[in-house]
């Protein structure tokens, strides 16, 4: 097994990056390389800049307008709120309403069965405190003896 190939390392373009360009285009103990590498530098610098500039455009447009979408989708969960709470609002008041009604429907029919007992003593019947109608005297219907009416013949 061979060790794998080593390549060469031009320390002349780290160098040049490493501290810029220098007066006239100067660059000391490189000699005719600082020049044609300042040259080409400052051509891919600008294009690359441009690059990154219409990237760096391109994502804060997206950006924008996933932050426009958002907010109208936040304004429409708003409304669906505040439209929610409005019914929760009314259903509260309704739900009031009938325990207003509820607790007038058992006053009144307490008072009707304190009326009926009250009537059913006066006539005579035992009225029983648990219901009033338990006392009450049971009265089985009066037999129809003429099946004549009925249209049968025997």
């Amino acid at each position: 097994m061979s060790p794998p190939e080593v390549l060469p390392i031009d320390y002349d373009p780290i160098y040049l990056e490493t501290i810029g360009v220098q007066k006239k285009q100067r660059v000391y103990d490189i000699g005719s390389k600082g020049v044609a590498f300042c040259s080409s530098s400052r051509a891919s610098s600008s294009s690359v800049t441009e690059a990154v500039d219409e990237a760096v455009e391109q994502r804060v447009m997206e950006t924008n307008e996933r932050i426009a979408v958002m907010e109208t989708e936040m304004k429409e969960k708003d409304q669906q709120i505040t439209l929610l709470k409005d019914e929760m609002q009314q259903m509260k008041e309704v739900n009031n309403e009938m325990k207003e009604m509820k607790n007038t429907m058992q006053q009144q029919m307490t008072n009707m069965q304190s009326q009926l007992a009250a009537l059913m003593r006066q006539m005579g019947h035992r009225v029983s405190t648990e219901h009033p109608l338990a006392g009450q005297p049971t009265t089985d219907p009066p037999a129809n003896d003429e099946d004549d009416d009925l249209g049968l013949d025997n």
